[in-house]
């Protein structure tokens, strides 16, 4: 992990900081970071990454044009 994301997680779960994290894709990373440092359970009230295009539509509460970039 980069030491510059570490050190930044590391300053959230030393505040008061408390999220809910909703990711796709390439954002589920940030997730396993999230939990990866110790003091996640401080900080992370819940973690979800709605993996299926129904899923996703579900959380966004619209309908999604594209789920998947090819560039990315």
């Amino acid at each position: 992990m980069d030491p510059i994301i570490r050190e930044t997680i590391e300053k959230i779960h030393k505040s008061d900081t408390e999220i809910v994290l909703i990711v796709s894709g390439v954002g589920s990373r940030a997730l396993a970071w999230i939990l990866e440092i110790p003091g996640a359970s401080k900080t992370l009230l819940e973690g979800s990454v709605p993996y299926s295009t129904s899923s996703l539509v579900n959380v966004v509460g619209a309908p999604i044009e594209k789920a998947v970039s090819e560039t990315t």
